[in-house]
């Protein structure tokens, strides 16, 4: 049996990874119980669409290979949903997504998700969801804007106050990527480090995303705070 111990420690691994989590009682879900035991995989164990991902031990080992792994697979899943809005700000309840979307952590406790929300207005062409944030450089400060991910290469800054955008700026334009709590700041190659303020649920989608879409050769920095 999974101790307590085991399980938060993992738990604690993917917050600090910033892959959104659940904790998900094993015996809540037949099918998922029924795929671990029929391979004899130990608990806690990590799952991302019914995919086992490996326990404290190999999820720490293999992390480095799945961190691309994990972001590619949850860009699909949120892609799958179209059109959803992911805003806290609004202090509306989110989604998550679909199973895709979310990072399951079999032990011995359960969480409910998020359920729906308001789909945008108009959008760029080709952008699947958005995210409301607080930008800040070196010149703006405190811009309440929205992102936009696109699937044609390109994401978008928006302005909410009357829907326009601002910026296309391209994934492969991405040298660096930074991610602490309720912080994200990318480093563009025109030398810009634009910084995104949101909560951090919002911030570990968004990073998520990023890592997905930018350049295999980016290695993101995780900061503690």
């Amino acid at each position: 049996m999974p101790t307590l111990a085991e399980r938060d420690r993992l738990f604690e691994l993917l917050k600090h990874e910033h892959m959104p989590s659940v904790l998900v009682d094993i015996g809540e879900n037949r099918d998922l119980e029924d795929i671990l035991v029929s391979l004899g995989l130990p608990l806690p164990q990590a799952v991302l669409a019914y995919q086992p991902l490996g326990d404290l031990r190999d999820f720490s080992q293999n992390l480095a290979s799945l961190r691309r792994f994990v972001a590619r697979k949850i860009a699909a899943g949120l892609q799958s949903e179209h059109s959803n809005t992911i805003d806290e700000y609004s202090r509306e309840p989110v989604s998550t997504g679909a199973v895709d979307g979310v990072m399951n952590l079999l032990a011995s406790a359960a969480s409910a998700i998020w359920k729906g929300s308001a789909s945008s207005a108009t959008r760029p062409s080709h952008s699947f969801i958005e995210f409301t944030v607080i930008k800040t450089n070196w010149f703006y400060r405190d811009q309440r804007r929205i992102i936009r991910f696109g699937t044609n290469g390109d994401f978008y800054r928006i302005d909410p106050k009357n829907n326009e955008l601002r910026e296309s700026i391209p994934y492969n334009t991405i040298n660096g990527i930074t991610v602490a709590p309720g912080r994200l700041s990318l480093t563009l190659k025109n030398g810009l480090t634009p910084t995104f303020h949101a909560p951090t649920r919002v911030i570990d989608y968004m990073y998520q995303l990023f890592l997905a879409y930018c350049p295999d050769e980016v290695v993101p920095k995780i900061e503690n705070a």
